[in-house]
């Protein structure tokens, strides 16, 4: 039999690092069937020190490795009966100066040749059946983080070579087993000027695999088209949970000794961390990968959603647990923090090998976390991918342009790739803050993407002059507007405490947001020449294309109505004296506010009804439909006499349900329901 000689130049891959030193691949000589193999591990840099705490040499460290030589066929080599799989160890791999290794190795003629190190067994792949199934099926159990890392081997790593016909092998970079996460925890640049802070008490990962493959091809990486989940789910596979990393640093009692504290928070310690924005806090893990899958997210907030999950793999996704204390005013709040780790912060749930993951979450607020999440893997060179910077500012749910064809009738509505005709929420979010340009939209009938429920040949239109949305023939003429969905980033609006968290909606905060030049951002504002007070008089008198009809930066919707008298429809100067009445600020909402609420009831926690034929509670019944605005109609001859009202008819209503989000002027002196807000200022 022939046996070619090869040199293999073995770059090991280094899972920790700010940055990697690229192999320089060379090529082997052919002499008499032996391959010198070199191993070039890079460095690491210094991280946060916990119980599992390894030099970054041990990091690059190859103390043994499998050569497994296979066959077209995926079998193993074998050489007079024998194998030609190959343990190395001790002297039989000799350390180069540059912090290499080399070994040697008669291969034969392979197709195929698999990599493994530091397995620390010299029979594991030793039996002349070993074929490549056998090798991806191999793994080991993990019960704890030092496994991954013990003392007396290095950490696993694994390669491969595929022959290209020329008998000459270059360098194989050797892929590790396992992924690094890095942990950065700050708070926010405004949580100081708040009077505002957060001690850390603990971390913690969970959910990490109990077992760990030696070897993985790179086209397995990722769960999807035809890529199983990994480890697959069965009784092998019972996730666990690191120890808390404990601060132990002061108790929590004496961080902030002038606030009254719970039985529960007596022994137990904390460290503050610094609240100007640039102070942090470190940590860091070994983890086994974990290949999950993705998710339907389409933003952080709910990434930890079982819902949002890829499906059946709730229990399995791998997470940091961070809890403290957050201190807001005279109140400490105990808290937790969970962290959902992928290859980004919305939808991937996968924890790759040879990957480092720096995750840096910044605490805004007691119920608002904002995460950043930066993977980097190794193919020569760590390449940092910048997911989202959420410190910076804000993302919006949409984006809309106009198409510059003319009008069209709805059999036409032809968009270039990637962009969708708006829905009604769309453009109700694009009426709400006027930040289109007003030369394209302002006056323009723009086809929407409903049509009647009982009619499809009755299509919603949304007026961008005076926000106005309603149904028309499918074969009249309107423009043409698309929309493009974000689906990473902060989104804004967004309601406090996420979904189902409060009812208030808040598009500007500190950290930033919708622009406040489409907001009201303060308590007055200039009406007709004279400051006016929205806490103190309420809503001013305005029209749909005045100044007033203004979002509030921050808001709250207000609950049902506790006067039995406006649980039903009424008139809208009763609606406006019921705000007025209720004081502390409340008062009708304006006509973009409105439709910024029906956008987001979804989200609120006790949002505005929908019709149904079912009672709600606080006898709430079947007419609660149409709600009152304070913007007056100015479409209208007689403006003072008419004022804006949308429809909430989600329900089984079969009169009303059919025209849910409406958007009209109304006579005043009709009925209507009513919910009362009033602005939040931090």
């Amino acid at each position: 039999m022939d046996r070619i000689t090869k040199t293999f130049m073995f770059c090991a891959a280094v899972i920790a690092g700010l940055s990697a030193v690229s192999c320089v691949k060379e090529t082997a000589s052919v002499r008499n069937g032996v391959s010198g193999i070199i191993l070039s591990p890079d460095f690491s840099r210094p991280v946060y020190v916990k119980s599992v705490d390894r030099t970054p040499e041990y990091e690059n460290t190859i103390r043994d490795v499998w050569v497994i030589p296979l066959d077209n066929a995926g079998n193993v080599l074998a050489d007079g009966g024998a194998s030609r799989a190959r343990y190395f160890s001790g002297q039989d791999i000799t350390a180069l100066e540059d912090g290499k290794y080399m070994i040697e190795v008669q291969l034969g003629t392979p197709d195929e040749v698999l990599f493994i190190a530091n397995t620390g067994n010299s029979t594991l792949f030793s039996a002349t059946n070993v074929n490549k199934d056998f090798v991806k099926a191999q793994s080991m159990k993990v019960a704890s983080e030092s496994e991954l890392v013990p003392q007396n081997t290095g950490i696993i790593m694994s390669g491969s070579w595929t022959s290209n016909g020329s008998g000459t092998i270059g360098e194989i970079p050797m892929k590790r087993a396992v992924s690094k996460v890095n942990l950065i925890l700050r708070t926010g640049a405004g949580l100081g000027a708040k009077q505002e802070a957060f001690a850390v008490q603990s971390v913690q990962v969970m959910n990490v695999p109990n077992m760990l493959y030696y070897y993985r091809y790179p086209s397995e990486f990722y769960p999807g088209n035809g890529v199983p989940v990994y480890p697959p789910v069965n009784e092998s596979f019972v996730p666990v949970d690191y120890p808390a990393v404990e601060t132990e640093d002061t108790p929590v009692t004496e961080l902030w000794p002038d606030l009254e504290w719970m039985s529960s928070a007596s022994g137990l310690s904390g460290r503050l961390v610094t609240a100007d924005g640039i102070g942090k806090d470190e940590f860091w893990w070994y983890l086994p990968e974990n290949g999950r899958g993705t998710g339907t997210a389409s933003d952080q907030r709910y990434k930890s959603s079982t819902d949002m999950m890829p499906a059946g793999q709730a229990g399995y996704c791998t997470f940091i647990r961070i809890k403290g204390f957050y201190k807001s005013g005279e109140l400490a709040t105990a808290v937790t923090y969970d962290v959902y780790l992928g290859e980004n912060n919305t939808d991937d749930y996968n924890i790759i090998r040879n990957t480092d993951y720096t995750v840096t979450v910044t605490i805004e607020g007691i119920d608002r976390m904002d995460t950043r999440i930066n993977a980097g893997l190794e193919d020569g060179g760590f390449e940092a991918i910048n997911y989202i910077d959420y410190t910076d500012n804000a993302s919006p749910w949409m984006v809309v342009a106009a198409d510059d064809n003319g009008q069209v009738n709805s059999s036409n509505m032809v968009l270039p790739s990637g962009w969708n005709v708006p829905a009604k929420k769309d453009m109700m979010l694009a009426w709400a803050y006027p930040a289109v340009d007003k030369q394209v939209f302002a006056g323009a009938y723009f086809w929407l993407s409903e049509t009647s429920a009982d009619n499809p040949l009755i299509r919603w239109f949304v007026n961008m002059g005076v926000g106005e949305i309603k149904p028309a023939q499918a074969n009249e003429t309107y423009s043409l507007c698309g929309v493009k969905y974000v689906t990473t980033g902060f989104r804004y609006p967004y309601v406090q405490g996420g979904k189902g968290g409060s009812n208030v909606i808040v598009s500007r905060d500190s950290n930033g947001g919708v622009k406040s030049e489409y907001l009201r951002t303060a308590k007055t504002s200039t009406v007709n020449g004279v400051e006016w007070d929205w806490s103190v008089d309420g809503t001013p008198r305005h029209t749909e294309v005045d100044a007033s009809n203004i979002v509030s930066a921050k808001f709250e919707v207000g609950p049902l109505a506790t006067d039995p008298d406006f649980q039903k429809r009424v008139p809208w100067d009763d609606a406006a004296r019921y705000c007025s009445d209720m004081g502390e600020g409340w008062r009708l909402p304006t006509q973009r506010e409105l439709m910024l609420i029906f956008v987001m009831n979804d989200y609120l926690k006790e949002g505005l009804l929908p019709s149904t034929t079912q009672q709600h509670p606080g006898d709430e019944t079947q007419q609660h439909v149409f709600y009152w605005s304070a913007t007056e109609d100015k479409t209208q001859e007689d403006s003072e006499s008419y004022a804006w009202s949308v429809c909430f008819c989600h329900g089984d209503d079969a009169e009303h349900s059919l025209i849910t989000g409406k958007v009209e002027g109304y006579m005043k002196s009709g009925t209507n329901y009513v919910r009362c807000v009033k602005d939040i200022y931090d």
